[in-house]
């Protein structure tokens, strides 16, 4: 079974919330989403949304602060 691709749009409507509402929430990672990495759009998957719903989805850890760490090895003399 394939699985249903909802747009922006239709998983608002699907949601019943606003547009604006649902992109605050899937940036902060509250709800299950997916970007393309190509045009950056957000897209989202209908069973992820209803898992959602029924409280089996955990929230995504924050992404932010993540990545490569500088290094601070100065030689000392």
């Amino acid at each position: 079974m394939q699985e249903e691709i909802l747009t922006a749009k239709e998983a608002a409507n699907f949601l019943k919330m606003s547009y604006t509402h649902l992109m605050r929430l899937a940036s902060q990672g509250v709800i299950p989403s997916h970007q393309s990495a190509r045009r950056g759009k957000r897209y989202f998957l209908k069973s992820e949304l209803i898992a959602w719903i029924k409280g089996e989805y955990k929230e995504k850890p924050s992404r932010k602060g993540r990545g490569r760490k500088p290094s601070f090895n100065f030689p000392v003399g």
